[in-house]
């Protein structure tokens, strides 16, 4: 009875957050798993929702016996579903407010310190093509915040060095811009006024793997993880980590969480809020 609603709502984050193919699928899961509760107490439009069907759900979850992560995602999902639903008002605004996540003890990310990623992003050699092609793509994740996906399908035309942003094309033609520092402008220019050597690609891809074709995500996570060794950063280092480092470091010096979750593209407000207090030791989230 929620289909027409859950579909426009997927449709609304790809356009409005740029969401990933892989989130799409798990909020799909998630909202279908609410439908289904939904319909079984009789439930038979969007109207109909309430905060009681919110907490025998939330409920129903626990019963399941999934664990507290877990839940917090699927429950994070729908308490983003239901606030879309309440700003337009075919629910009570009220209804998403009596969904409480459960406190998550799994998962922590321990945000890179600034001197992590100084040693990160000056370990390639730019004397080489390929170091100068991988200073770029690590000066770019630490900079922009970029999702694997999204990086590795970038074409030379999404950066403007004019204005220091990343242009994210849409699939219905608006655009959504991501900034970047000078550092890693610097970097860019000096990848791109070198002819990118032996990265060349017809498609004129910015990042091209050595076919010339797009790079892929694991293609992508080896590249960080070599020169995050090299650097001598301990523990697992990814291009998530980096984005949750920037989230960090950008709530730290004062930008509002608003601002900071229209940057990562976060669908759900609680995503971004989870980097605002910071442990002292090691920065762990």
């Amino acid at each position: 009875m929620l289909e027409k609603e859950i579909e426009e709502y997927l449709g609304f984050l790809k356009k409005e957050k740029d969401i990933s193919r892989n989130t799409e699928l798990s909020y799909r899961g998630d909202l279908k798993k609410l439908d289904r509760f939904a319909s079984g107490r009789g439930i038979r439009k969007a109207g109909d929702l309430d905060g009681a069907l919110a907490e025998a759900f939330a409920a129903e979850l626990r019963e399941e016996g999934l664990s507290e992560r877990t839940r917090a995602r699927t429950l994070g999902c729908v308490r983003g579903f239901l606030a879309w639903l309440g700003e337009s008002w075919r629910v009570s605004p009220s209804v998403a407010e009596d969904i409480r996540l459960p406190r998550t003890r799994e998962g922590r990310v321990r945000i890179l310190r600034p001197e992590e990623i100084l040693g990160l992003v000056t370990a390639p050699d730019p004397s080489t093509g390929q170091g100068r092609r991988d200073r770029a793509i690590l000066e770019l994740l630490c900079s922009a915040g970029l999702r694997s996906a999204q990086l590795t399908a970038l074409r030379v035309r999404d950066v403007d060095l004019q204005i220091s942003c990343v242009v994210l094309r849409q699939k219905d033609g608006s655009e959504r811009l991501l900034p970047f520092g000078e550092r890693a402008r610097r970097s860019l220019i000096r990848y791109l006024s070198a002819g990118r050597g032996r990265f060349r690609s017809p498609e004129d891809i910015l990042f091209p793997a050595r076919n010339g074709g797009q790079m892929s995500r694991q293609s992508l996570w080896k590249i960080v993880r070599k020169y995050a060794l090299e650097a001598g950063i301990e523990g697992s280092v990814s291009p998530a980590r980096l984005r949750a480092t920037l989230a960090a470091e950008l709530l730290d010096s004062g930008a509002s969480l608003e601002n900071v979750r229209e940057i990562m593209g976060h669908a759900d407000p609680s995503s971004t809020r989870r980097y605002k207090k910071q442990e002292a030791d090691g920065k762990m989230l």
